[in-house]
């Protein structure tokens, strides 16, 4: 498939996913789009049995960049927003190998895996709250379902960055690999979970996604409301420019 990703599958079923872009590999329509159709047919070829997600830039992937280092992309919000219970509803496993940093939407992407397996090296931040508006990408369901309310809220509010170390002691990331293992590490993992009657681990996946693929569009909704009233905002405008500008921000509260 040309275009954000490459893919390959090895003989033991396991498929490599290849995010492409430049280093930030930014979160994008084509890129989620795509994605969502490559699991749509990995997810029908009975040859596959697990997937792994790598980004073969510098980070998994940094985020909407293109939201606020040129004003505004030319897609919107809520095409990408509809695009995400297609890659939530893959029914085989999915392994996230997590480089550089997983950023807002990209932190979001990496939360719709069975396991994440990131670098020693590597961050996540949900740094919404700091660009003047709130979580998408079903974030404000996926991260309390994986280490609470309370934790969540408090790295929802605060958007700061959290390292590997925290991720994994959070149950943010399941694994800490060093930088040149990661891929490794990930297939390694996937292979594990290939071993699993495909029927049955499907039936698993099915079950334990249930509550989410049921509520996800509805919360996709909420939290595109919510976003687009808080874009009418100056903080949002501010946020937006202190991103572009590569400094804090000076939030006035409307």
């Amino acid at each position: 498939m040309s275009g954000r990703t490459v893919t390959d599958t090895s003989a033991a079923g396991i498929a490599r996913i290849h995010m492409t872009g430049d280093d930030g590999n930014p979160l994008d329509l084509a890129l989620v789009r795509e994605l969502a159709d490559t699991l749509d047919r990995l997810d029908k070829d009975p040859a596959v049995r697990a997937a792994v997600l790598i980004s073969t830039g510098k980070h998994f992937c940094a985020g909407a960049t293109a939201k606020f280092t040129e004003g505004q992309a030319a897609w919107s919000t809520a095409d990408l927003y509809a695009e995400v219970p297609r890659i939530a509803a893959f029914g085989k496993p999915l392994v996230a190998a997590l480089n550089g940093a997983a950023v807002g939407g990209g932190a979001g992407l990496a939360l719709l895996a069975d396991w994440r397996q990131m670098a020693a090296d590597a961050r996540l931040q949900i740094n919404f709250s700091r660009l003047g508006y709130t979580p998408g990408f079903g974030l404000t369901r996926t991260l309390p379902d994986l280490i609470g309310a309370h934790r969540a809220t408090e790295l929802l509010i605060s958007g700061r960055r959290v390292t590997a170390a925290e991720a994994q002691s959070l149950g943010l990331c399941d694994a800490v690999s060093e930088p040149g293992s990661l891929v490794a590490d990930s297939l390694a993992r996937a292979a594990e979970f290939a071993q699993g009657a495909p029927l049955a681990v499907r039936a698993i996946k099915q079950h334990s996604r249930r509550g989410l693929l049921a509520d996800l569009p509805a919360i996709l909704r909420d939290e595109l409301a919510q976003q687009t009233q808080l874009k009418k905002t100056a903080d949002y405008a501010e946020g937006m420019s202190a991103a572009r500008e590569r400094r804090s921000a000076a939030f006035i509260g409307r």
